[in-house]
Protein backbone atom coordinates (compact mmCIF):
# COMPACT_ATOMS: atom_id res chain seq x y z
CA UNK A 1 0.00 0.00 0.00
CA UNK A 2 3.21 2.42 0.73
CA UNK A 3 4.21 4.07 -2.11
CA UNK A 4 8.13 5.75 -2.05
CA UNK A 5 7.95 9.42 -2.63
CA UNK A 6 9.26 12.99 -2.20
CA UNK A 7 8.18 16.06 -1.89
CA UNK A 8 8.70 18.15 -5.06
CA UNK A 9 10.13 21.50 -4.34
CA UNK A 10 7.30 23.70 -4.57
CA UNK A 11 6.55 26.74 -4.97
CA UNK A 12 4.93 29.59 -2.32
CA UNK A 13 1.56 28.17 -2.54
CA UNK A 14 0.93 24.49 -3.76
CA UNK A 15 -2.05 23.87 -5.31
CA UNK A 16 -1.44 20.30 -6.39
CA UNK A 17 -3.10 16.95 -5.36
CA UNK A 18 -4.46 18.43 -1.61
CA UNK A 19 -8.04 19.39 -2.83
CA UNK A 20 -9.68 16.34 -0.88
CA UNK A 21 -7.20 13.80 -1.98
CA UNK A 22 -5.04 11.56 0.08
CA UNK A 23 -1.76 11.58 0.14
CA UNK A 24 0.05 8.78 2.14
CA UNK A 25 3.64 7.14 1.35
CA UNK A 26 7.40 6.63 3.17
CA UNK A 27 9.27 9.74 2.51
CA UNK A 28 12.66 9.63 2.31
CA UNK A 29 15.62 12.16 2.16
CA UNK A 30 14.24 14.95 0.12
CA UNK A 31 13.70 18.49 1.08
CA UNK A 32 10.45 20.64 0.95
CA UNK A 33 10.44 24.31 0.26
CA UNK A 34 8.28 26.79 2.23
CA UNK A 35 5.32 26.59 1.30
CA UNK A 36 1.46 27.20 1.89
CA UNK A 37 -2.05 25.31 0.20
CA UNK A 38 -5.47 25.68 1.27
CA UNK A 39 -5.98 22.15 2.60
CA UNK A 40 -5.59 20.62 5.56
CA UNK A 41 -2.30 18.69 6.26
CA UNK A 42 -1.79 15.88 8.95
CA UNK A 43 1.25 14.77 9.23
CA UNK A 44 1.66 11.14 11.82
CA UNK A 45 5.52 10.34 12.29
CA UNK A 46 5.80 6.95 11.64
CA UNK A 47 9.79 6.37 12.08
CA UNK A 48 12.66 8.31 12.71
CA UNK A 49 12.82 12.02 13.79
CA UNK A 50 12.27 14.95 11.35
CA UNK A 51 12.37 18.57 11.56
CA UNK A 52 9.61 20.85 10.03
CA UNK A 53 9.66 24.49 9.91
CA UNK A 54 5.83 25.60 10.68
CA UNK A 55 5.29 29.61 10.39
CA UNK A 56 9.27 29.64 10.69
CA UNK A 57 8.83 27.81 13.90
CA UNK A 58 11.13 24.69 14.21
CA UNK A 59 9.65 21.70 15.55
CA UNK A 60 11.00 18.33 15.06
CA UNK A 61 8.59 15.13 14.74
CA UNK A 62 9.26 11.82 16.79
CA UNK A 63 7.75 8.61 16.52
CA UNK A 64 3.49 8.82 17.10
CA UNK A 65 3.88 12.53 17.28
CA UNK A 66 0.56 13.57 14.83
CA UNK A 67 0.59 17.23 13.74
CA UNK A 68 -2.27 19.48 12.07
CA UNK A 69 -1.53 22.11 9.75
CA UNK A 70 -4.26 24.32 9.16
CA UNK A 71 -4.37 25.92 5.67
CA UNK A 72 -2.86 28.94 4.97
CA UNK A 73 0.32 28.04 7.69
CA UNK A 74 3.50 28.19 5.72
CA UNK A 75 6.00 25.21 6.31
CA UNK A 76 8.89 23.55 5.27
CA UNK A 77 11.12 20.69 5.87
CA UNK A 78 15.20 20.66 5.67
CA UNK A 79 16.98 17.83 3.74
CA UNK A 80 16.72 14.62 6.50
CA UNK A 81 19.87 13.54 8.20
CA UNK A 82 18.70 9.75 8.43
CA UNK A 83 16.05 8.19 7.19
CA UNK A 84 12.36 8.33 8.51
CA UNK A 85 8.78 7.41 7.84
CA UNK A 86 5.64 9.73 7.93
CA UNK A 87 1.92 9.58 6.94
CA UNK A 88 0.82 12.45 5.30
CA UNK A 89 -2.72 13.22 3.86
CA UNK A 90 -4.70 16.44 3.30
CA UNK A 91 -8.21 17.16 2.44
CA UNK A 92 -10.64 20.73 1.97
CA UNK A 93 -12.28 22.16 5.10
CA UNK A 94 -15.38 21.39 3.24
CA UNK A 95 -14.99 17.67 3.66
CA UNK A 96 -15.93 18.27 7.38
CA UNK A 97 -18.56 20.89 7.11
CA UNK A 98 -20.66 19.39 4.33
CA UNK A 99 -20.67 15.57 6.21
CA UNK A 100 -23.81 16.94 8.50
CA UNK A 101 -25.83 20.09 7.37
CA UNK A 102 -25.53 21.33 10.69
CA UNK A 103 -23.21 23.52 12.82
CA UNK A 104 -21.62 20.79 15.28
CA UNK A 105 -18.73 19.94 12.68
CA UNK A 106 -17.95 23.28 11.92
CA UNK A 107 -16.35 23.51 15.57
CA UNK A 108 -14.38 20.83 15.27
CA UNK A 109 -12.56 23.20 12.12
CA UNK A 110 -12.71 26.28 14.76
CA UNK A 111 -9.58 24.76 16.94
CA UNK A 112 -7.57 24.38 13.99
CA UNK A 113 -7.02 28.27 12.03
CA UNK A 114 -4.36 30.38 11.29
CA UNK A 115 -4.33 31.76 14.40
CA UNK A 116 -4.15 28.82 16.32
CA UNK A 117 -0.58 28.72 18.41
CA UNK A 118 1.49 26.23 17.32
CA UNK A 119 1.74 23.95 20.28
CA UNK A 120 -1.99 23.38 20.03
CA UNK A 121 -1.16 21.87 16.79
CA UNK A 122 0.79 18.91 18.17
CA UNK A 123 -0.25 15.48 19.41
CA UNK A 124 2.12 14.07 21.72
CA UNK A 125 1.86 11.10 24.77
CA UNK A 126 0.35 8.12 25.29
CA UNK A 127 -3.37 8.92 26.21
CA UNK A 128 -6.31 7.04 25.16
CA UNK A 129 -7.52 9.58 22.39
CA UNK A 130 -4.33 10.15 20.81
CA UNK A 131 -4.61 6.08 20.18
CA UNK A 132 -7.75 6.81 18.70
CA UNK A 133 -6.31 9.58 16.70
CA UNK A 134 -4.02 7.72 15.31
CA UNK A 135 -6.06 4.24 14.74
CA UNK A 136 -8.06 6.62 12.78
CA UNK A 137 -5.43 7.75 10.90
CA UNK A 138 -4.06 4.47 10.20
CA UNK A 139 -7.99 3.24 8.80
CA UNK A 140 -8.01 6.61 6.58
CA UNK A 141 -4.27 5.14 5.45
CA UNK A 142 -5.92 1.98 4.67
CA UNK A 143 -8.33 3.28 1.85
CA UNK A 144 -5.28 4.56 -0.26
CA UNK A 145 -6.08 3.44 -3.76
CA UNK A 146 -9.59 2.50 -3.51
CA UNK A 147 -11.91 4.14 -6.10
CA UNK A 148 -14.33 5.08 -3.52
CA UNK A 149 -11.47 6.22 -1.54
CA UNK A 150 -12.87 9.59 -0.98
CA UNK A 151 -16.26 8.67 0.09
CA UNK A 152 -14.84 5.67 2.62
CA UNK A 153 -12.23 8.54 3.93
CA UNK A 154 -14.92 11.32 4.70
CA UNK A 155 -16.13 10.17 8.39
CA UNK A 156 -12.84 8.96 9.41
CA UNK A 157 -11.73 12.80 8.53
CA UNK A 158 -14.35 13.99 10.88
CA UNK A 159 -13.22 11.81 13.59
CA UNK A 160 -9.79 13.03 13.51
CA UNK A 161 -11.00 16.61 14.36
CA UNK A 162 -13.15 15.41 16.93
CA UNK A 163 -10.78 13.58 18.80
CA UNK A 164 -8.14 16.68 18.25
CA UNK A 165 -11.25 18.62 19.52
CA UNK A 166 -11.37 17.09 22.35
CA UNK A 167 -7.80 16.64 23.35
CA UNK A 168 -7.82 20.44 22.85
CA UNK A 169 -10.47 20.54 25.61
CA UNK A 170 -10.47 24.52 24.72
CA UNK A 171 -13.40 27.31 24.09
CA UNK A 172 -10.39 28.73 22.39
CA UNK A 173 -12.63 29.57 19.20
CA UNK A 174 -15.64 31.10 20.41
CA UNK A 175 -15.40 34.45 18.57
CA UNK A 176 -14.65 32.48 15.05
CA UNK A 177 -17.36 30.19 15.66
CA UNK A 178 -20.25 33.14 16.28
CA UNK A 179 -19.53 34.67 13.29
CA UNK A 180 -19.18 31.45 10.99
CA UNK A 181 -22.43 30.22 12.61
CA UNK A 182 -24.04 33.10 11.89
CA UNK A 183 -23.05 32.87 7.92
CA UNK A 184 -24.20 28.94 8.10
CA UNK A 185 -27.61 30.14 8.96
CA UNK A 186 -28.04 32.24 6.61
CA UNK A 187 -27.11 30.12 3.79
CA UNK A 188 -28.78 27.01 5.77
CA UNK A 189 -32.43 29.10 5.49
CA UNK A 190 -31.60 30.38 1.58
CA UNK A 191 -29.49 27.63 0.19
CA UNK A 192 -32.14 26.76 -2.33
CA UNK A 193 -32.98 30.35 -3.14
CA UNK A 194 -31.34 32.30 -5.42
CA UNK A 195 -28.59 33.11 -2.65
CA UNK A 196 -25.04 34.96 -3.22
CA UNK A 197 -22.35 36.41 -0.99
CA UNK A 198 -23.94 39.77 -0.91
CA UNK A 199 -27.02 38.81 0.26
CA UNK A 200 -25.20 36.92 2.98
CA UNK A 201 -22.95 40.25 3.66
CA UNK A 202 -26.41 41.87 3.91
CA UNK A 203 -27.73 39.75 6.13
CA UNK A 204 -24.93 40.19 8.20
CA UNK A 205 -24.55 43.93 8.52
CA UNK A 206 -21.11 43.49 6.63
CA UNK A 207 -19.43 44.61 3.45
CA UNK A 208 -18.89 42.10 1.13
CA UNK A 209 -15.00 42.26 1.10
CA UNK A 210 -15.12 41.85 4.68
CA UNK A 211 -17.22 38.33 4.49
CA UNK A 212 -14.57 37.33 1.75
CA UNK A 213 -11.84 37.81 3.96
CA UNK A 214 -13.57 36.01 7.07
CA UNK A 215 -13.99 32.86 5.32
CA UNK A 216 -10.86 32.54 3.68
CA UNK A 217 -9.16 33.26 6.76
CA UNK A 218 -10.85 31.17 9.08
CA UNK A 219 -11.82 28.37 6.77
CA UNK A 220 -9.40 28.52 3.26
CA UNK A 221 -12.76 28.96 1.11
CA UNK A 222 -14.94 31.48 -0.13
CA UNK A 223 -18.98 32.04 -0.07
CA UNK A 224 -19.64 30.74 -3.21
CA UNK A 225 -17.81 27.60 -2.38
CA UNK A 226 -19.40 27.59 0.74
CA UNK A 227 -23.08 28.02 -0.83
CA UNK A 228 -22.44 25.06 -3.45
CA UNK A 229 -20.73 22.27 -0.45
CA UNK A 230 -24.02 23.24 1.51
CA UNK A 231 -25.84 22.96 -1.38
CA UNK A 232 -24.05 19.32 -3.04
CA UNK A 233 -24.18 18.22 0.55
CA UNK A 234 -27.89 17.90 0.93
CA UNK A 235 -28.37 16.49 -2.57
CA UNK A 236 -26.50 13.54 -1.25
CA UNK A 237 -29.16 13.77 1.72
CA UNK A 238 -31.65 13.38 -1.40
CA UNK A 239 -30.10 11.17 -3.30
CA UNK A 240 -30.21 8.63 -0.55
CA UNK A 241 -33.65 9.30 1.43
CA UNK A 242 -35.68 10.51 -1.57
CA UNK A 243 -35.15 7.63 -4.65
CA UNK A 244 -38.69 9.24 -6.25
CA UNK A 245 -36.83 12.35 -6.81
CA UNK A 246 -34.80 12.58 -10.15
CA UNK A 247 -31.64 14.10 -10.52
CA UNK A 248 -33.02 17.22 -12.56
CA UNK A 249 -35.76 17.77 -9.22
CA UNK A 250 -33.01 17.29 -7.07
CA UNK A 251 -30.79 20.19 -8.70
CA UNK A 252 -33.67 22.06 -8.78
CA UNK A 253 -34.56 21.20 -5.15
CA UNK A 254 -31.36 22.69 -3.63
CA UNK A 255 -31.02 25.55 -6.03
CA UNK A 256 -28.78 24.81 -8.84
CA UNK A 257 -31.29 25.54 -11.94
CA UNK A 258 -28.95 23.69 -14.77
CA UNK A 259 -28.68 20.06 -14.06
CA UNK A 260 -25.21 19.81 -16.60
CA UNK A 261 -24.16 21.97 -13.95
CA UNK A 262 -25.34 20.43 -11.00
CA UNK A 263 -23.89 16.79 -12.44
CA UNK A 264 -20.16 18.60 -13.55
CA UNK A 265 -20.11 20.04 -9.70
CA UNK A 266 -21.19 17.12 -8.11
CA UNK A 267 -18.68 14.71 -9.75
CA UNK A 268 -15.92 17.30 -9.21
CA UNK A 269 -16.22 17.20 -5.33
CA UNK A 270 -17.42 13.39 -4.94
CA UNK A 271 -15.66 11.78 -8.04
CA UNK A 272 -18.84 10.47 -8.89
CA UNK A 273 -22.04 11.09 -10.81
CA UNK A 274 -25.28 11.77 -8.31
CA UNK A 275 -26.91 8.48 -10.01
CA UNK A 276 -23.59 6.66 -9.66
CA UNK A 277 -23.24 8.31 -5.74
CA UNK A 278 -27.47 7.08 -5.44
CA UNK A 279 -26.10 3.27 -6.64
CA UNK A 280 -23.56 2.88 -3.89
CA UNK A 281 -25.62 4.47 -0.91
CA UNK A 282 -28.26 3.05 -1.40
CA UNK A 283 -27.91 -0.71 -0.56
CA UNK A 284 -29.37 -3.19 1.91
CA UNK A 285 -28.41 -1.57 5.61
CA UNK A 286 -27.26 -4.90 6.49
CA UNK A 287 -24.51 -3.92 3.92
CA UNK A 288 -24.18 -0.38 4.44
CA UNK A 289 -21.03 0.93 6.31
CA UNK A 290 -21.25 2.31 9.51
CA UNK A 291 -21.50 6.17 9.50
CA UNK A 292 -21.01 7.45 12.83
CA UNK A 293 -21.93 10.86 14.10
CA UNK A 294 -20.34 13.08 16.28
CA UNK A 295 -21.97 15.49 19.02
Amino acid sequence: MKSKKNYPNFGHKYDGDFDGTLQTGDFGFGKCNEHWHDSFEVIYQMEGSRVHYINREKITLMPGDVIIIPPGITHSTPPAEEYFSAYVFGYIPEIIYSWELSLRNIKYLLAFSRETPLRRCIFRGDSELLGELRGEIKQLISYDNRPDMELMARSNIIKIHYLAYCLLNSDYSDNVSEFLGAVYRVIEDNFNNDISPYYIAEQLHISHSHLCHRLKAELGTTPNRLILRYRLAYAEKLLINRRDMSITDISYEVGINDTSYFIKCFKRSLGLTPLQYRATKCVPDSLAPNRPRYT
